[in-house]
C-alpha cells in the first residue's frame, strides 16, 4: 500500500510543480500558460513521462526533484527554441542541429546546457535507484520500462491513437503561439510530428498524380522578352528605421539607395518564417511555391537532386543559363542537392571556392564582396545571356558583427540595446554596397530585372525591441529597366510570377491561386525529387 501511496504522491506533487511552470511561463514566452485542452494530450503525456522516470528512492522529495528535472528541462528546451524562432520545434529540426551554433551561440549554449542537465539527472536517478535495490529488481524495472517505451512507440504509430490526437488537437492556422498554448508543448510537438509523417506518406501518392505545376503557376510557358535576371536574398536584411522608439544620428539608409527607391520606401513582402530558416524563403522565391513545412521544417532537406518544376527550371527550359553564388558552405541545409533540384546549372559556395578569399576580420562574407565576385563572373563572360544570377548573402547573420577596421561606426542610436547600433551600421554599409551593385548592373544591363529582399527578420524583436510591422514582413526591391515596381503585400512565392509577367509584357493583375491548389502543387513538386521514400 505504501508503494502505491508513494507513487500517487509522486505523481501529484510532480504534476503540481510542472503545471506551475507551464502557467507561469506566459511571463517569458508567448506560448506559455494553461488551457483546458491540456487534459487531452498534454496531461496524459506528462503522466507517462513521470511513470517512465519513476525510480523509487528512499527520499520521496529526492525522487520528485530528480524526475521532474528532465521534464522541466524539455519544457525549457522547447521555450528556448520558441523564443528564437517563434514556432514549435519538430523532429525534422534534428537534421539541422549542427547549424544551431552558427545561427545563435547563445541558443546553442542554452540548448546544450539543458541537454546536459537532462542526461545527467536521468543517469543519476537510475544510479541512485540501482544502489538501493537488488540486481533482480533493478534489471526487472529497466526491462519493464524498455518494453513500455517500445509499446508506446508501437501505439503511437497506430491509427486509433493518431486519430484521437488529431481530433482532440485545436489547430489555429493564424497563430502558432495560440495553438501551443491551447494544447500544450508536448502535444504540439507530437501533433506536428504526426502531420509531417502523414505528409511524407502523401508524397508517394502525389508522385503518380497528373499535375502540371508550371502550367498552373505561370500559364504561358514560353518567355517572349528574355531579360537577364538578378535575384539577391540577404541574411536578416532589416531596415532599422522600422524599429520603434529609436532615433539615429543620421539615416541608416545609404543616400545613393534613394534614387532606386524612387524617393520612397522599400516594398514590404511577406515571408513564411521569422528569425531563421533561410532556405524557406529561397525555396519560395526560386520555385514560386509556398514553403508549407508539411513534410519537413525545411523543404531543402527533402530535395534529392532530381529536377523539380518551378521558376528556375522554367527559365532553363526557355534557354536561360542559371548560376548561383552562395556566401556559405555547401553543408548548410542539404544545399547541393537543393540547388540542383531547383534548377541551377552551377552553384559556387564562396566559403569553399578557391578563387574567393574571406577578408581578414570578417566573420561572414560582406555583401559587397559577393557583389564584386558577381561582377567579375560576368566580366569573365562565364555567364552568357539570357541568364539568372542568384546571390545569397550572409553578412547580416547573428551576432551582427562587422569588420570595424574596414567598416567603422558611422551611426549612433538612442536605444540602450547595443544590437540596434550594430544592425543600423550594418544596414548603412550593406545598402551602400547594394546601391553600388545596382548601379554597376544598370551601367551595362539597363533593361534587366533586379530583385532584392531579406530572407527573414533577425530574431531580435523581443525583450523591449519592437518592430513597426508584422514579424513576417520584410523589405524588398524590384527594379524592371531600372524602375521601381511596387510589390507591397505580396508573398515571396508571388515574386517569380510577377517577374514572368514582365518577361512576357503582361500587365494583367496577378491571378489568384487558392490554398488547396497550392497544397497540391507543393506535394507534387516535392514528390518529383523526394530524398527518401
Amino acid at each position: 500500500m505504501s508503494i502505491l501511496k508513494n507513487l500517487f504522491l509522486y505523481l501529484i506533487y510532480s504534476l503540481i510543480i510542472i503545471i506551475s511552470y507551464v502557467e507561469l511561463s506566459h511571463f517569458w514566452v508567448s506560448c506559455g500558460g494553461l488551457s483546458g485542452k491540456n487534459i487531452y494530450i498534454e496531461l496524459p503525456t506528462l503522466i507517462l513521462l513521470l511513470l517512465l522516470l519513476y525510480f523509487p528512492q528512499k527520499n520521496l522529495f529526492k525522487n520528485i526533484i530528480l524526475s521532474i528535472i528532465p521534464i522541466l528541462g524539455l519544457y525549457i528546451l522547447y521555450d528556448i527554441f520558441y523564443h528564437f524562432l517563434s514556432r514549435s520545434p519538430r523532429i525534422s529540426d534534428l537534421e539541422n542541429a549542427n547549424l544551431i551554433g552558427d545561427f545563435s551561440p547563445i541558443m546553442s549554449v542554452g540548448l546544450g546546457l539543458m541537454l546536459f542537465i537532462i542526461i545527467v539527472s536521468i543517469l543519476y536517478l537510475v544510479y541512485s535507484f540501482k544502489k538501493n535495490v537488488s540486481k533482480k529488481v533493478f534489471y526487472s524495472t529497466i526491462t519493464i520500462k524498455v518494453f513500455f517505451i517500445l509499446g508506446l512507440f508501437y501505439y503511437l504509430s497506430h491509427d486509433t491513437l493518431n486519430n484521437y490526437i488529431l481530433n482532440k488537437f485545436d489547430y489555429y492556422c493564424w497563430s502558432q503561439s495560440k495553438t501551443i498554448k491551447k494544447n500544450g508543448r508536448f502535444s504540439s510537438f507530437i501533433y506536428y510530428g504526426l502531420i509531417s509523417n502523414k505528409a511524407r506518406k502523401k508524397l508517394a501518392l502525389y508522385k503518380s498524380k497528373k499535375i502540371d505545376i508550371n502550367k498552373i503557376l505561370f500559364g504561358n510557358l514560353k518567355i517572349k522578352n528574355k531579360k537577364n535576371i538578378y535575384i539577391v536574398i540577404l541574411e536578416s536584411f532589416v531596415d532599422p528605421r522600422l524599429i520603434k522608439n529609436v532615433s539615429f544620428s543620421q539615416s541608416p539608409l545609404y543616400p545613393k539607395m534613394n534614387k532606386y527607391l524612387d524617393g520612397k520606401e522599400f516594398s514590404y513582402i511577406i515571408s513564411s518564417i521569422y528569425g531563421g530558416g533561410t532556405p524557406q524563403s529561397e525555396f519560395e522565391v526560386l520555385t514560386a511555391v509556398p514553403a508549407l513545412s508539411k513534410v519537413s521544417s525545411i523543404e531543402f532537406n527533402v530535395l534529392g537532386g532530381k529536377k523539380i518544376s518551378g521558376f528556375v527550371n522554367l527559365l532553363k527550359d526557355n534557354g536561360y543559363n542559371t548560376h548561383a553564388n552562395i556566401a556559405t558552405f555547401s553543408s548548410y541545409y542539404n544545399s547541393k542537392d537543393g540547388y540542383k533540384s531547383i534548377g541551377f546549372d552551377k552553384t559556387i559556395f564562396l566559403e569553399e571556392s578557391d578563387d574567393f578569399k574571406l577578408r581578414n576580420g570578417d566573420k561572414h562574407i560582406f555583401d559587397g564582396d559577393v557583389y564584386t565576385y558577381n561582377i567579375q563572373t560576368l566580366k569573365k563572360k562565364n555567364l552568357k545571356s539570357p541568364y539568372l544570377l542568384y546571390t545569397l548573402g550572409m553578412y547580416g547573420h547573428f551576432p551582427y558583427d562587422r569588420n570595424l577596421k574596414l567598416r567603422p561606426d558611422v551611426i549612433t542610436t538612442t536605444h540602450k540595446d547595443k544590437r540596434i547600433n550594430k544592425v543600423a551600421n550594418q544596414f548603412y554599409y550593406r545598402t551602400k554596397a547594394l546601391a553600388d551593385y545596382i548601379e554597376n548592373i544598370l551601367s551595362f544591363d539597363p533593361n534587366s530585372i533586379i530583385f532584392v529582399t531579406s530572407d527573414h527578420l533577425p530574431p531580435l524583436f523581443n525583450n523591449g525591441i519592437k518592430y513597426s510591422k508584422s514579424q513576417k514582413e520584410n523589405i524588398a526591391l524590384l527594379l524592371v529597366n531600372g524602375k521601381k515596381i511596387n510589390i507591397d503585400g505580396l508573398h515571396y512565392y508571388d515574386i517569380p510570377r510577377v517577374i514572368l509577367q514582365y518577361l512576357n509584357n503582361d500587365n494583367k493583375k496577378l491571378s489568384s491561386i487558392d490554398s488547396k491548389t497550392y497544397k497540391d502543387i507543393y506535394f507534387k513538386e516535392l514528390s518529383e525529387s523526394f530524398l527518401v521514400y
